[in-house]
């Protein structure tokens, strides 16, 4: 098969964007990416594109701007319901106390600042303390139909959204903490899940804060648990309220101003978190770098149809998008130039 066949552009195009594009450009991207927690709705999201996409890309000359949505957890766009702006300082999970020993040391089984993954996104900030119970996967009524949870801390595998509103909505638990299922990835047993509580408006009132540990943690407080109640304590430092979907997009007009091809990725996930997706992202700025560059040199011609680049909070970010751009929601048909 021909290159051309291979390739949607011509050889010397795709030659000239293969000279141009530089991988280590792009890791480095990721690099300062990941420097954020970049949750949807938070300031630390807004952070992210405000304070290193936005002015990476008007460097590399490229028109870029920011849009933002409201963000409160009640506003909806189309079938979503939009999370809350949420802002943490801390968090940290101990074990205070162990089947009644004598002068136990208390063991700090996570903090926030070490590992921003072990608190669940979207916890309510505050103070609580309790005996632990495993409640399994603590998503189903059928999960608490023996155990008591009421004042004490819910032990389970099941997602942290679904475990908050199982244990402490319905069942009047103080808090959550949450381990991998046994099935879950089990060659990485000091993994910490990400998780989130996602918080509704709604909900603000009567809810509390969850965080994640690990298996090798969780089959730690089950061996202490074999002599007696074990009692946790969680601090949270955190605000949930009104906040703003942030966008960044960029884009280098082609001679049908009407009519755009759009590339897009999210830019959210939690701190340190590089595959999913600021690897993308990153990939991505280097890309509209790349293509700006080539044309501004005449090395590539222009494009016939405005490529626009997007970068957004998961799901949130393109629902709160499309309901905010009606003329986003019509897509031609593709010719691929490789069948002409």
């Amino acid at each position: 098969m021909s290159a051309w066949g291979q390739h949607l552009v011509k050889q010397d195009v795709f030659n000239a964007i293969a000279n141009e594009y530089s991988g280590e450009a792009a890791q480095e991207n990721v690099r300062n990416i990941v420097q954020y927690h970049r949750i949807q709705g938070s300031p630390m999201m807004e952070s992210v594109a405000k304070d290193f996409v936005l002015p990476r890309l008007k460097a590399a000359g490229l028109e870029a701007s920011i849009e933002q949505f409201a963000s409160d957890g009640k506003t909806k766009y189309g079938t979503f319901t939009s999370p809350m702006g949420w802002d943490i300082h801390s968090g940290e999970l101990w074990v205070e106390s162990a089947g009644g020993a004598k002068n136990f040391t208390p063991i700090r089984l996570c903090r926030y600042s070490d590992v921003p993954m072990c608190v669940s996104t979207y916890s309510k900030g505050g103070d609580w303390k309790g005996e632990l119970v495993d409640v399994g996967s603590g998503t189903r009524d059928s999960d608490y139909a023996s155990k008591d949870v009421k004042g004490k801390v819910a032990l389970a595998y099941g997602y942290a959204a679904r475990v908050v509103r199982q244990a402490v909505l319905k069942h009047g638990a103080v808090g959550a903490v949450i381990y991998p299922a046994a099935d879950d990835r089990p060659d990485h047993p000091d993994m910490v899940r990400y998780n989130g509580v996602w918080t509704q408006a709604d909900e603000l009132d009567r809810t509390r804060g969850s965080f994640q540990i690990s298996r090798n943690q969780y089959d730690t407080l089950k061996q202490l648990m074999l002599d007696g109640p074990v009692v946790a304590h969680g601090k949270i430092d955190s605000t949930l309220s009104s906040g703003k979907l942030t966008l960044v997009h960029a884009y280098i007009r082609g001679s049908q101003r009407d009519r755009e091809v759009l590339i897009t990725a999210h830019l959210d996930h939690p701190k340190w978190s590089a595959n999913d997706n600021a690897s993308g992202d990153g990939a991505m700025m280097e890309m509209a770098r790349t293509l700006n560059t080539l044309i501004a040199s005449g090395k590539v011609p222009a494009p016939t149809y405005t490529i626009h680049f997007m970068w957004v909070p998961e799901y949130y970010g393109t629902m709160a998008y499309l309901a905010n751009h009606p003329e986003a929601r019509r897509c031609s048909a593709w010719d691929d130039p490789r069948a002409k």
